[in-house]
């Protein structure tokens, strides 16, 4: 059986937003695009990026 993607998958757009981008891609993966709440897209966000790096510096 042949799976089609409900969804485009994302790429990665910086060296730090891997978690993110694996997450959305999975959610994309599973779930068709109206049934996807912008909250679960806003949560995956905030709460997959590091708020600060091991040097300070926000979002690494």
């Amino acid at each position: 059986m042949i799976h089609e993607i409900k969804n485009p998958l994302r790429y990665q757009i910086s060296e730090y937003d891997c978690g993110p981008t694996t997450m959305l891609n999975a959610i994309s993966y599973l779930f068709p695009r109206d049934m996807i709440p912008a909250e679960v897209i806003r949560n995956v966000m905030l709460y997959c990026l590091d708020c600060y790096g091991t040097d300070g510096v926000p979002g690494k």
